[in-house]
């Protein structure tokens, strides 16, 4: 199963080494790193947010009718007629995959990075503010590790920032919010310099969250905006 990743792993290590080379600091390094592969990937975390937006307001455009479907109609009859709203919506219930675009490219490189970074010899005894070693847990806190936490915050922040751009499903918000605890779980024991990284990743996302909240046509902000 690592094989499948080793490009992605030695992608990550190139420009880690890079970074290193400039700055001299491994927790700086990994910062940048972070910031490089959220930049790379950008494009398509916007194109997946586009879709989200598309799905969601196809989505309330059919509900209505949906409901007075599902309200009437049993079985197999109500099936045909689901199908013949989506048609006349021009609407598949597949298309709701494509939103999942950005976090599927994201995949490969987290699980790089976690192959990556939890072994990494060179992170041994670096240290960065608060954290005294980026190869072993940060335990800040008295044995409670800090930055799990903080990287969980922060992800929770971005999650209420994109809800509150875009009006979102209540399961939606509950996904995103299974997700970020699944990751504090996941990483909450892992290395400094992995869950350092994946915080950077997070912070990137929610500044992206804050300004498309503010440019992006549709949302309340724009929205009283060019009423005034």
């Amino acid at each position: 199963m690592e094989s499948v990743f080793a490009p992605f792993v030695v992608v990550l290590e190139v420009l880690l080494q890079t970074y290193h080379s400039w700055t001299g600091a491994w927790g700086i390094s990994i910062i940048l790193l972070s910031l490089t592969v959220s930049t790379v990937l950008l494009p398509l975390s916007i194109l997946a947010g586009g879709l989200s937006r598309k799905e969601l307001r196809a989505q309330q455009e059919m509900a209505p009718e949906l409901a007075e479907i599902r309200r009437k109609y049993q079985g197999e009859r109500q099936y045909r007629e689901q199908m013949a709203l989506y048609e006349r919506h021009g609407y598949r219930p597949v298309m709701a995959l494509r939103s999942s675009v950005g976090l599927m490219v994201q995949i490969p490189f987290f699980v790089a990075a976690f192959l990556f970074l939890r072994e990494y010899p060179p992170l041994s005894g670096a240290s960065l503010l608060f954290i005294d070693d980026l190869a072993k847990p940060d335990g800040a806190l008295g044995g409670i590790h800090l930055l799990p936490i903080l990287m969980t915050a922060v992800s929770a922040a971005s999650s209420f920032v994109a809800a509150a751009s875009q009006p979102q499903p209540a399961r939606a918000r509950a996904q995103h919010l299974i997700v970020a605890l699944a990751f504090l779980v996941l990483l909450y024991g892992q290395p400094a310099g992995l869950v350092l990284y994946w915080t950077f990743n997070g912070i990137f996302a929610l500044g992206q969250g804050i300004v498309m909240r503010f440019t992006t046509p549709g949302t309340p902000e724009n929205g009283a905006r060019l009423r005034r």
